[in-house]
């Protein structure tokens, strides 16, 4: 099947038809969980789309996250008809583009803060600025 620039394979097997993806493998069609932005997922670059596959996630990890640099094994990358509805074709979403959300997923809400006042790629980054701001004031 064709749609435009985009060539869709299809076979039928045990009684199923499954799409071939980019990778030629078979992988079934399925009903995606989405949340907001159904009118406007192209909304800032097409992140309403993202964060609309994304809010869903967020009920499964509320407690204990998926893990550090675990979003993309979460999101649904098999959303074959959304990403390709906003134009991202067969590309791989590896982050929501909301640094809230990605924390949320990946290391839960409950436990970010009770346990957490920052995360650990930040932390190194902020107390360095910190003290090149202190440094700088002490020379001044």
């Amino acid at each position: 099947m064709v749609d435009g620039d985009k060539e869709w394979e299809f076979v039928r097997t045990g009684g199923r038809i499954m799409h071939i993806n980019q990778y030629n493998r078979l992988d079934k069609m399925r009903e995606i969980e989405k949340f907001g932005f159904e009118k406007h997922p192209g909304f800032a670059s097409a992140r309403g789309y993202i964060w609309s596959r994304t809010f869903p996630l967020l009920k499964y990890n509320m407690f204990v996250g998926s893990g550090p640099d675990t979003y993309v094994y979460e999101f649904p990358n098999d959303d074959y008809i959304g990403s390709k509805y906003v134009g991202f074709g067969n590309n791989i979403n590896i982050k929501p583009h909301n640094i809230f959300l990605q924390i949320w997923v990946q290391d839960g809400f409950i436990i970010t803060g009770l346990a957490n006042d920052s995360t650990t790629g930040v932390t190194p980054i902020c107390f360095t600025m910190l003290g090149v701001g202190y440094a700088a004031e002490a020379i001044i």
